[in-house]
């Protein structure tokens, strides 16, 4: 639930401090939109305690249903991709949203198992994009 607890706290911060010189200025230059949560149905199931919930109402993991890397080296039954990308609403939603809104910076935040992933959580090597890529566990 971090990546909606996150959302949820960085909107309070900005509504709590929107007349400092910061968030003046954060707002005067950009314009931001936020994406809570791309799965309403199943966070209902998680507060319940049912932690592992990964898939939509399709039974399909939408972080497995993009088009990027979709359905590579995908062993686990639980990681159902869909029968292709962008199959479910979800992430159609996200990825018209994302091309109508063309943003200039991209942030998702995406948890589980005692981890917080970032771009090419899916590979156990350092990608070379960022020198300080490393896994959390």
């Amino acid at each position: 639930m971090i990546g909606v607890e996150n959302s949820f706290h960085f909107i309070k911060n900005l509504c709590d401090k929107k007349e400092t010189n910061e968030v003046k200025s954060l707002l005067k230059k950009n314009i931001i939109r936020i994406i809570v949560n791309a799965n309403p149905n199943k966070r209902i199931e998680v507060e319940k305690g049912d932690y592992c919930v990964r898939e939509n109402p399709n039974n399909v993991d939408l972080n497995r249903n993009w088009d990027f890397y979709w359905g590579n080296k995908i062993e686990l039954a639980e990681e159902m991709p869909g029968r292709k990308p962008f199959s479910e609403i979800e992430t159609l939603f996200i990825k018209d949203s994302v091309e109508k809104f063309k943003p200039k910076l991209f942030l998702t935040v995406h948890s589980g198992e005692y981890s917080l992933f970032h771009p090419y959580a899916y590979i156990d090597e350092k990608t070379n994009n960022n020198p300080c890529n490393y896994f959390i566990n």
